[in-house]
């Protein structure tokens, strides 16, 4: 029953059983590089998405890095908890 389905399948998508047994033979070779590749992309994507300290803010907690710039008068020496616009993010390097 499952061997009528799949070849029922192939037909619909217009694939050989020849076809589909290159692609699978294919496919498992580099199955383990595309799991460890999703991931990794999975990761990267979680990472974007963490809230991340906004340095040089009006309000916030006081950032230790920027006294001295608090005592010269300077007022954006605050941090925060937030999300980073997409274009202040730090590049991943591709």
């Amino acid at each position: 029953m499952a061997e009528k389905a799949f070849k029922e399948r192939l037909k619909e998508i217009d694939v050989s059983e020849y076809d589909a047994a290159t692609y699978e033979r294919f496919s498992s070779a580099v199955r383990r590089q595309v799991q460890s590749l999703r991931i990794i992309l999975d990761s990267l994507q979680a990472k974007g998405k963490e809230r991340q300290w906004l340095k040089n803010q009006a309000l916030g907690e006081l950032d230790d890095t920027e006294i001295i710039d608090g005592l010269t008068g300077e007022k954006a020496v605050y941090k925060r908890r937030g999300e980073l616009d997409p274009e202040d993010s730090q590049d991943i390097g591709w």
